[in-house]
């Protein structure tokens, strides 16, 4: 599995760029369009969005790379004039094995917007880069060779080639269209996003109360049409009719019940929180861990998450000590470091050991820092992994949102359960997944496989 990108001239193939997997994060392409269903128009916007990393330069091959990052930045800030390549041609390809998965070319892209950040404790960079197709050129954005009816079989395979039997009144109600099955005379499919959308409707319109929260309805099919497309197929794979029951009292919490494969959810309380949808797929996230065989099991998601958790915490902690040394006595003093396990000490926290520095003070930076809302599901997990007893009080960071204390301490297995629900919400959102390759890297990373696995 691996994704790769290929930059060049129009008129010239000087200053090719070429980045690989190792180079590579992630890439994301939009299309958008007004989001009123009854409004829609031609003038519509594609975006590609490539975050990648930036390594120092102390192999052959990592200077080459590093190379080819600066010809990027040099392109990115060029000012407009189409003589001197300010269009390019740029071509994404994302590959399993030895298949090409997909393939996305935007024939005349300009950047759009391009930022370096830096870290000083892990040593590497990243870059993020927005990419636009040239006015008036959108529609020569291309996806390879295959043809559209072959993409919606290879790209799908777990679902069927045909739409379901469609109930009027309801898709009516959504003001949706939704296409004929496929055409045996004239070979017409599909395509992907309108089989997909099809299908999951399909599957909300069993979902107990859904129908009479039209509004809120849209919202969480709009946000399933923005997730990955291994989480959308995941959750057609998995999740089956019937599977949600409406809670509407108003101090109800939603949640996810095992013995009964059934989502209890606060439609109400979802559509005004952390963001319309987010507990709805937190909540089936929960739903897949236990019908893919327990996912939050694995050892090496378990060992990464705490791991994650550990090099943030001593990375801040050891930035904190440093920003309160004397500068003359960083040269003596500045090697020392702090330890999670210090941080995390009784001993500390109430006066019978000294620390380095003030640990609540760390504790309540971090909690500030977890305020956005967007960040709710990094700091609940963060208020979990962080719990410190001392005496008859409790210390932990506290930011968006967190679970009770007795929560997390009466089984510490809930802490994994938690952050792989987290995980899979976030694919739904493109903000909340980067805030998990932030603070969660290797955990997030290998929730990606234990995603593909259940997928496949």
């Amino acid at each position: 599995m691996g994704l790769s990108m290929r930059i060049e001239g129009l008129d010239t193939e000087d200053n090719i760029i070429e980045l690989y997997e190792e180079s590579l994060v992630s890439t994301e392409y939009l299309h958008n369009t007004i989001g009123n269903a009854m409004a829609r128009t031609g003038d519509t916007g594609y975006v590609l969005r490539i975050v990648g990393r930036i390594e120092p330069s102390l192999k052959s091959a990592q200077r080459t790379t590093q190379k080819s990052i600066l010809e990027l930045t040099k392109w990115a800030y060029l000012p407009y004039a189409p003589e001197a390549d300010f269009y390019r041609k740029v071509s994404i390809v994302y590959e399993k094995g030895e298949q090409i998965v997909r393939e996305l070319n935007f024939t005349k892209a300009y950047v759009l917007n391009y930022e370096e950040n830096y870290d000083n404790y892990s040593g590497t960079g990243s870059f993020h880069l927005t990419l636009g197709q040239k006015r008036g050129e959108q529609g020569k954005i291309n996806f390879g060779e295959q043809e559209q009816a072959d993409a919606a079989k290879v790209f799908t395979p777990l679902l069927p080639n045909a739409f379901p039997p469609k109930p009027p009144a309801y898709y009516d109600l959504l003001k949706i269209r939704i296409p004929e099955p496929v055409d045996a005379t004239s070979g017409a499919a599909p395509t992907r996003k309108e089989l997909i959308e099809a299908l999951f409707i399909k599957k909300m319109g069993t979902f107990s109360g859904m129908a009479d929260h039209e509004k809120y309805l849209k919202e969480v099919i709009k946000r399933y049409m923005k997730g990955t497309p291994i989480a959308q197929e995941v959750f057609l794979k998995y999740v089956k009719d019937d599977s949600m029951k409406e809670l509407t009292g108003v101090d109800d919490g939603s949640y996810y019940r095992d013995s009964k494969e059934t989502v209890f959810l606060n439609i109400n309380k979802d559509f005004t929180r952390k963001g319309t949808g987010v507990v709805f797929f937190h909540e089936y996230g929960h739903y897949i861990d236990h019908a893919a065989g327990d996912l939050s099991d694995d050892k090496t998601f378990r060992e990464n998450l705490r791991a994650d958790f550990k090099n943030i915490m001593e990375s801040r902690a050891n930035a904190m000590y440093l920003s309160e040394l004397d500068p003359k006595l960083i040269s003596k003093l500045g090697n020392i470091k702090i330890r999670v396990e210090d941080i995390m000490n009784p001993d500390y926290w109430n006066g019978k050991q000294k620390s380095s520095i003030d640990y609540k003070e760390l504790y309540e930076k971090i909690s500030k820092e977890l305020t956005p809302n967007e960040l709710s599901a990094i700091s609940d997990l963060y208020s979990g992994l962080s719990i410190v007893k001392v005496n008859k009080s409790t210390e932990r960071i506290e930011g968006y949102w967190q679970h009770p204390v007795n929560y997390w301490t009466e089984n510490p297995d809930k802490i994994y359960i938690e952050a792989l629900a987290h995980c899979y919400e976030a694919q739904f959102d493109a903000t909340r997944r980067a805030n998990f390759r932030k603070y969660f890297p290797t955990a997030y990373k290998r929730f990606e496989e234990l995603l593909e696995g259940a997928h496949d």
